[in-house]
């Protein structure tokens, strides 16, 4: 009976070895630590400083004592270059890339405001923006906040809910 040399047994076993490792690390772990990475720079890139000055802005209403009916409202300060609803839309425009259709939607509607913008519409983009951030820390592994993720209210507008 004929039996393969063992250095070509060998040369065949390596060889087939790399062809193996090869397509696994291309087909499955590349796409993965791709889609990980993306996700990262979508948190990175819009969803946390939209969160930020989601977060900044609330508080800054707060600090107005003006009454609403609405726990959903952001304040603006002019002379603040961030803490605007302008600074919020050019973050938006900047790096729409990132953002979800959903959150795209909301801010169209948010943006698209004229004179004053109402309070359902502002909620909606809010609660949009806070769950995708939650959604994609969770997705990452990342820490979050259970009551967030499920409502789309930050903690300092859930309180300010909880008192109307």
């Amino acid at each position: 009976m004929n039996s393969i040399p063992i250095p070509l047994l060998s040369a065949g076993v390596s060889a087939l070895i790399a062809v193996t490792t090869f397509l696994i690390l291309h087909f499955f772990i590349e796409p993965y630590k791709e889609k990980k990475r993306r996700k990262f720079d979508r948190l990175h890139n819009l969803y946390s400083p939209l969160y930020a000055l989601i977060i900044s802005r609330a508080y800054l209403f707060e600090t107005f004592n003006v009454t609403s009916k609405s726990p959903v409202v952001l304040g603006s300060i002019k002379d603040h270059e961030f803490l605007t609803k302008e600074f919020t839309d050019k973050l938006m425009f900047d790096k729409s890339a990132y953002a979800s259709t959903e959150l795209l939607d909301a801010w169209g509607k948010y943006v698209s405001s004229i004179v004053k913008t109402p309070d359902e519409v502002v909620e909606r983009f809010v609660k949009v923006a806070v769950k995708d951030y939650n959604e994609l820390k969770k997705q990452l592994g990342m820490d979050y906040d259970k009551e967030e993720y499920k409502t789309g209210l930050p903690k300092n507008i859930r309180i300010r809910a909880s008192k109307l």
